[in-house]
């Protein structure tokens, strides 16, 4: 049967002004609105999926015509007839200023006495004032949705489809009380998937592809207890396997789905990835330098560059304490930077609490709400690349049709907990043969676990080098053979087959390395693994891989400025930025204002996201040159500038982090007159 694509571009235009909240869901705090990677306003798929569910009940009150259809487009269950990805609504035009904060308080209110009003106080209440972030009205969002069907069921889909989407008039909070009025433009692109497969159209027995998540990646690690979920970073390839083999079924490619199913096509761990550059685990060995007191100073104000790393193989046993490496950092063999990849942390997305405390009542009568339950997760952001590499050695043709399909590029792979959209891509790695150098030692590094079972206990081995003496019985390596980190890691699953989960294993973790120091057992264990791509068990699903090199892994940070950046290299942007406040001494009295200040910030954040952006030597020049009066200031900083746009080398983000700090300066020293006075 012939299957239908149908690309649904969603066009949203805010009648009135916006607010979707940050997830708190209580109201009780200053709330926020929520922002994308770009800090740009984001009208997030899960708020949009609650509402469609929403008016799917009300319409089938009305009217069930389409009852069916609406529980097939809304269900996430495999059985249902089609599968409907809805996107994300992101600004469409990006604008200086998009939101602006409203404030509210309660009033004193009424006093009795002798059952008869007192007095009507409209005073202000001490600690009722509250603010809400809201977007402009005015402000336009687009979003792209995709349908999957088979072609005869299609038409229906699509008329359920709109009628949904024409449904939506208000969204976000307070819409009730006339918040949050849109209108909905739709336009719809119909495609029918390629039925049969080509033939094998190169001898690549490997694929290397790169996943791209388009919305938000949640990869949750259930095994730490806490109300802050946190997310692995990387892509697990049993995880990854799922995915594509789901992705195949779904474009009705039986062959492929079979061979990922059954292993007949390896599948790696997808790490992230920059500029198409693979990355590994960040190996075991290299460890930051452990801050120490000195004199009077204690060890906790020690100022430690963030770019000084040490290969523990290569430092004598007398340097300074070393500590291991804390966060999710990434390690490029050939370049030899590190980088650490940032998270995100998202509140459950309710509008309104469904919490609270029957017993406790407020002085009105109503329940007192409970926000226990709640819960933050961490997840990826989005446009985050991964690469990882497929491979098949029995049958050559499966990676041709897998390259096709991926480069039709017509359907997302569904990835993580509330299957995010992710774009798949090819792409091309020079491979890098390993010669041995007789002369040097040899380090092993594993960029994925480990998993070998000792054939005495019939346990898995938690040391590398146990490993590695069963699998290659010649080598017989002791103790004088070789230095080794090693650290333990555990593997769970869930198992669609049995509905439980899987039983926990444990494994040597990634990153995991050893240094073999005697260069005859060096050479020998280097001929057993030059010609493998993996060691140990589970293999197919991208265990047991791992780097040989002879170089010393020596690593800096990379050295451009990203909101990633580490949070030392942003203490030291800091710091330099206050010590030129500080050095120029008449700096607060030819200051332009605080709103000059933060308009500056505004272009600069809108210029920091735009597709051509303006460099920021052109924005500091066109400060110069502007005549109006009101603007006159920036002229009498005209060095300050100078030396600010030198610091930031020439980044709008550094900029972005100058200019709240010189707000900050304005605001202290405001404070300081103040007081004064």
């Amino acid at each position: 049967m012939a299957i239908q694509l149908t690309t649904i571009k969603v066009s949203l235009t805010l009648l009135e002004d916006l607010h979707t909240g940050n997830g708190l869901g209580t109201h009780l705090i200053d709330s926020l609105q929520t922002k994308d990677a770009n800090d740009q306003p984001v009208i997030w798929r899960q708020h949009i999926k609650g509402l469609l569910v929403a008016a799917s009940t009300t319409i089938n009150k009305l009217n069930n015509k389409y009852e069916e259809c609406f529980n097939d487009l809304l269900s996430d269950s495999p059985q249902s007839n089609c599968t409907l990805v809805i996107g994300s609504f992101y600004k469409s035009k990006l604008k200086p200023n998009p939101t602006h904060i409203l404030s509210s308080t309660a009033r004193e209110g009424v006093t009795y006495k002798n059952n008869a009003i007192d007095m009507i106080n409209r005073a202000p209440k001490k600690g009722s004032l509250r603010n809400q972030e809201y977007i402009k009205a005015g402000s336009e969002f687009e979003a792209t949705w995709q349908l999957l069907c088979e072609q005869q069921f299609a038409t229906n889909y699509i008329q359920a489809l709109t009628v949904l989407i024409n449904h939506l008039d208000r969204i976000g909070a307070n819409r009730n009380r006339g918040a949050g009025r849109v209108r909905c433009d739709i336009k719809m692109d119909d495609t029918l998937l390629a039925a049969n497969d080509v033939s094998a159209v190169n001898t690549q027995q490997s694929l290397h592809i790169i996943v791209t998540n388009l919305e938000p990646l949640r990869l949750p690690n259930t095994d730490v207890p806490g109300n802050i979920v946190p997310t692995y970073t990387y892509i697990s390839g049993d995880r990854l396997k799922a995915a594509l083999a789901n992705w195949c079924l779904l474009q009705g490619k039986q062959a492929l789905f079979e061979a990922l199913v059954n292993e007949v096509i390896s599948v790696s761990y997808a790490y992230p990835s920059r500029q198409g550059m693979r990355y590994i685990p960040a190996p075991l060995c290299i460890a930051a330098p452990k801050s120490h007191a000195e004199g009077t100073i204690p060890w906790w104000a020690q100022q430690t560059q963030a770019n000084e790393f040490t290969d523990q193989f290569a430092e004598p046993s007398t340097s300074a304490p070393l500590k291991r490496l804390k966060g999710h950092f990434y390690y490029q063999p050939q370049s030899q930077t590190l980088f650490e990849q940032g998270v995100a942390v998202h509140m459950r997305n309710k509008v309104r609490t469904q919490f609270s405390m029957p017993e406790y009542k407020k002085d009105n009568g109503a329940d007192i709400v409970n926000d226990s339950d709640l819960f933050a997760e961490e997840v990826i952001p989005e446009q985050t690349q991964f690469m990882a590499t497929l491979s098949c050695s029995t049958n050559k043709e499966l990676i041709a049709q897998l390259a096709h399909l991926i480069a039709q590029n017509a359907w997302p792979l569904l990835l993580g907990r509330g299957k995010a959209p992710c774009k798949l891509t090819t792409a091309t790695e020079a491979p890098t043969p390993f010669e041995f150098n007789n002369t040097k030692p040899l380090t092993v590094v594993l960029t994925s676990p480990l998993l070998c079972y000792s054939y005495h206990t019939g346990q898995p081995y938690t040391q590398l080098e146990q490993a590695l003496n069963q699998l290659c019985p010649e080598l017989n390596l002791d103790k004088n053979d070789y230095t080794a980190f090693s650290e333990q890691d555990i593997l769970t699953g869930y198992s669609f087959e049995t509905g439980l989960p899987k039983t926990p294993t444990q494994v040597i973790a990634a990153g995991s390395c050893i240094k073999i120091t005697n260069i005859e057992k060096a050479q020998l264990l280097a001929a057993y693994l030059k010609n493998t791509r993996a060691i140990g068990e589970r293999q197919a699903q991208g265990l047991g891989q791992f780097l040989l090199t002879q170089q010393n892994l020596t690593a800096t940070l990379e050295t451009s400025f990203t909101p990633l950046s580490c949070a030392k290299e942003v203490e030291q942007q800091i710091d330099n930025i206050d010590k030129l406040i500080q050095n120029d001494t008449s700096f607060f009295n030819r200051s332009p204002s605080v709103t000059q200040w933060q308009k500056l910030k505004n272009e600069l954040k809108r210029q920091k996201v735009n597709s051509d952006p303006k460099p920021l030597s052109n924005i500091f020049a066109e400060l110069k040159t502007q005549q109006n009066q009101s603007k006159h200031a920036w002229l009498s900083i005209t060095d300050f500038l100078s030396e600010l746009e030198h610091l930031c080398s020439a980044q709008h983000e550094p900029a972005i982090l100058a200019c709240d700090c010189v707000l900050v300066a304005l605001a202290n020293h405001s404070a300081k007159q103040g007081e004064q006075a």
